[in-house]
């Protein structure tokens, strides 16, 4: 009883060992960038199509505005709260960038047909994307006269040339078609609150910060902080500032500083593909490219080919130059392209449809969803593709968009305005600054990890196909339209005034409140939490505490993906990581649960087995007492003789408590078990020293009496029947046997449904993933302790009953039994000992189910009786070779 009681104890000490690793790592990753999310009352997103889980990037394509500067006041005088940074989506700048130019620097020595194609691609990560192509004709040759373009015919563009001072031409041919319009989002923050929430970000937001809140029309705007690349801004603000600019209220028009992106988040590459016509000609030829082609003929021969990372040079808002060499040129592009004017679009992005899946994804733990299409748009993101064929000379690629654009009013676009000169919109944008939207640094702690509405990667990986079979896992990049399955970031940053500009007295979306004092995964710091978030709430605002959040994997299905194929071909299940509220309360409470459940399991255990080593003792006792009492012991004495060895019992589990307390720093649970298991073992020998006292002769004469009665119905032909016979002359000790082995198979049974179902109390998120990983090795330990203790007892009591029958197994080898009947003889009992416990251990295990949270209570039960019946095997072994000691004969 001892060992059983030290492994109870050694139980409850695992289990505290195990709560303190789940706390350190609780309290380690419980609590991300911002603890409080603030919106306006009544834009909660629609989470019950997503069971609570919210996708990435969702702060800042969630709204509309409606908080107000006022309102960012009164959420930062609350009591407790250190940090309010707000946030805003204003919309899309659309860029719309000019023709790309074609530079030659090698004329041929003869009037040449060339056929010129030009490819912009995007890529998804997947593959190449078509963005734009064009397709054309022209003839070069040697100059002639004084402007040789009249000899170079195409149908490419406009054809411009230059001489160098060496006499080279320099050819620019700018194409018809100009690149689609980029869709730029532009973000509103505070910027010195933005820069405390990011604490590792560089200073890209400096600029912003240092421009303040006065001087912000165009008359009196510092033109020194804007860079001069960016040529259209800086000279708005140059030609309005000038003396003899004619129009004097354009000084009145508000500035907008931006810091902008230095380049596209999507990847562009544009690529020029030249192949000759047919032959040569010895003089140009009178007439338009027809007749050009019929005088060259058919035959084509490939030239060469050049590329340019366009994504790289075409900037937002910088129009730098979108040059492209002929091939086998060796110089570098000189020209400028010609860009038209850019232009505010106030419009939002709708959060996409989900529908949860039916069947699961190809991982079955994981949430699956299918994202609906909303149709087939232009690479800027507008529903207007055009048909085209392959043939075609100029064609426009189509993408699948996943979400909606709404158009939202400006409210600088209120005022009366009419475009003149170069100014086109109400208002002026001026950059300030550059940062780079895909490498800036966050708090990006995987297991804490929520959504800031700004900088957040993209998170998008595909993992299988339209069939959902594995695919090598690949990352999905940035898309060029705003629309798509993958969420663009933002590519220029405004601050909270030049929002009220554009959108008006409410232009924030989300506040992110931080609250003070806050340390570890505690009563204390969740109370101050939920006490600001209380003191919001009153405010009028909706109100989501995310500390204790984190994410988990949810697979996609996107259906009508690839739209360049007739009918669309869906691209199959791709993986995100979604953010889950109460992620570190379902942990603790999971891990909590999971280990109160296994201590309770091993210390009720341990309780059954002290009654039952209990009863095994009764019998015994019960012809100790008769004889004592014949002799003249009084009841006091015989029970202050059966109490003291329990006393003495009791007492040395409670100094092994002590002593495991003290040598493990204090583990209060340990030592509660160790007390209460002494005041248990203390109470059964109580209970059996009353039992045997007050019954002790006539227990004796009647358990005689009802055996003799039992023995005489079962009759003995041979080992199997003898067994059955004995097994009802010890029938207390076969019932104390069976139902600890009954109480042990159960346990066991139900611990391991409980370890096996610690990942659906803790949940799928990577805090569960890495507070598991921690714990990992604690339950099973607590489950091989208590299965340890479980054969401690069974093996003690099967060797105890087969050391008592020895001298039995003496007398019926005397009276002739072969060891082989013999030995049968126990197999049967112990057969019948298994079959009784099977059935016992099954009832428990199904009673205890349902109380422990096991949702499959058949497993727990099928478990317990294989378990019950598995002592037929081992219970053999284990007390193979007991013999009877000196005076088991009497």
């Amino acid at each position: 009883m001892v060992i059983v009681a030290v492994l109870a104890m050694l139980t409850a000490g695992i289990h505290q060992t195990a709560t303190i690793r789940v706390a350190a790592v609780v309290d380690s990753h419980w609590r991300g960038a911002y603890d409080i999310l603030v919106r306006p009352g009544g834009a909660r997103l629609d989470l019950e199509q997503t069971n609570g889980l919210v996708e990435p990037n969702f702060v800042g394509f969630a709204g509309g505005g409606g908080i107000s500067l006022d309102g960012l006041a009164a959420i930062r005088s609350v009591d407790g709260v250190d940090l309010a940074a707000p946030v805003g989506f204003i919309g899309y700048i659309r860029d719309v960038a000019a023709s790309v130019v074609i530079e030659v620097d090698r004329l041929p020595e003869k009037p040449t047909l060339y056929r010129v194609s030009l490819t912009t691609t995007t890529t998804d990560g997947l593959a190449s994307q078509l963005v734009q192509r064009e397709v054309g004709e022209i003839v070069l040759g040697p100059a002639v006269g004084s402007d040789p373009t009249v000899n170079w015919t195409t149908d490419l563009g406009d054809v411009s040339a230059n001489q160098d001072a060496d006499g080279t031409w320099i050819i620019d041919v700018v194409t018809k078609r100009g690149l689609p319009g980029l869709a730029i989002p532009i973000l509103a923050v505070d910027p010195v609150a933005e820069k405390q929430l990011l604490p590792d970000a560089p200073d890209f937001l400096d600029p912003l910060a240092a421009i303040g809140t006065s001087r912000r029309t165009a008359g009196t705007f510092d033109t020194d902080s804007v860079d001069p690349d960016w040529r259209t801004a800086f000279g708005q603000l140059r030609s309005i500032q000038s003396p003899g600019w004619q129009f004097g209220s354009d000084r009145e028009l508000p500035v907008i500083p931006l810091i902008v992106s230095d380049r596209q988040a999507a990847a562009l590459r544009t690529d020029l593909s030249v192949d000759q016509e047919g032959h040569s000609l010895d003089d140009y030829p009178t007439g338009g490219l027809d007749v050009v082609r019929e005088a060259t003929g058919a035959e084509a021969a490939f030239v060469g080919a050049a590329s340019v990372d366009t994504g790289a040079t075409l900037a937002p808002l910088r129009n730098p130059s979108q040059c492209v060499l002929w091939p086998n040129s060796t110089r570098t592009c000189a020209v400028n392209s010609f860009f038209a004017s850019s232009s505010l679009d106030g419009r939002l992005v709708v959060r996409p449809t989900y529908a949860a899946r039916a069947a699961s994804g190809p991982d079955s733990s994981a949430p699956a969803y299918t994202i609906s299409r909303v149709g087939i748009v232009a690479p800027d993101g507008d529903p207007t593709v055009p048909d085209f064929r392959p043939a075609d000379t100029a064609a426009t690629g189509a993408f699948a968009a996943y979400r909606q654009l709404k158009s939202v009013p400006l409210a600088v676009s209120r005022t009366p305005f009419s475009p003149h000169a170069n100014i086109r919109e109400p208002f002026v944008l001026a950059p300030v600054g550059t940062f780079d939207a895909t490498t800036v640094k966050v708090p990006a702690d995987p297991v804490d990890y929520v959504p800031l509405g700004a900088y957040d990667p993209s998170d998008t990986t595909l993992i299988a196909d339209a069939a959902g079979s594995p695919t090598v896992a690949q990352a999905m990049t940035y898309p060029l339209l705003p629309n798509g399955l993958v969420t663009t970031p933002p590519l220029a940053i405004t601050d909270l005034a030049g929002a009220v500009t554009l959108r008006g007295d409410s232009p924030i979306d989300a506040v992110r409140v931080r609250v003070a004092g806050v340390t570890d995964f505690g009563e204390v710091s969740k109370s101050k939490i939920e006490s600001v978030a209380t003191g919001i709430t009153r405010l009028g605002f909706d109100v989501d505490i995310v500390a204790g959040s984190s994410p988990q994997a949810v697979d996609l299905y996107v259906p009508g993906y690839h739209v360049e194929q007739t009918p669309a071909a869906d691209l199959g299940w791709v993986r995100q990581h979604w953010t889950t509220i109460g992620a570190a309360d379902r942990v603790t409470q999971g891990f909590d649960s999971s280990d109160l459940a296994l201590l309770s399991m091993s210390i009720g255990a341990a309780a059954v087995w002290a009654v039952a080593l209990a009863g095994l003792r009764l019998e015994r006792r019960t012809r100790e007492a008769a004889i004592l009492a014949t002799i003249g012991w009084s009841r006091r004495e015989l029970t202050r003789w059966f109490t003291g060895e329990a006393l003495v019992g009791a007492l040395a589990i409670g100094a092994l408590g002590l002593v495991g307390y003290l040598l493990a720093a204090g583990s209060p649970e340990a030592l509660i078990a160790a007390i209460g298991m002494g005041v248990l073992w203390f109470l059964a020998g109580l209970v059996a020293a009353v039992v045997t006292i007050r019954h002790g002769s006539r227990s004796i004469l009647a358990g005689t009496v009802v055996r003799g009665r039992l023995r005489s119905a079962v009759p003995v032909r041979g080992p199997l029947s003898y067994a059955a016979r004995a097994a009802v002359a010890r029938a207390s000790w076969v019932t104390a046997i069976a139902f600890g082995l009954g109480a042990a198979s159960a346990a066991i049974a139900v611990g391991a449904s409980i370890v096996a179902g610690l990942s659906a109390r803790i949940g799928p998120t990577l805090l569960a993933s890495a507070a598991g990983a921690a714990a990992a090795a604690y339950q099973p330990l607590m489950l091989v302790a208590m299965g340890t203790g479980s054969l401690a007892f069974v093996v003690a009591a099967l060797r105890l009953d087969r050391r008592r029958r020895a001298p039995e197994a003496l007398v019926l080898s005397i009276s002739g039994w072969s060891p082989a009947e013999i030995h049968r003889m126990f197999r049967t009992g112990l057969m019948l000992i298994a079959a009784i416990a099977a059935v016992i251990g099954s009832v428990l295990a199904w009673g205890l189910a349902v109380p422990f949270g096991i949702e499959l209570a058949w497993e727990p039960t099928l478990l317990a009786a294989m378990l019950a019946l598995s002592a037929v095997v081992w219970g053999a072994f284990v007390t193979r070779g007991v013999v009877a000691r000196p005076g088991d004969l009497s």
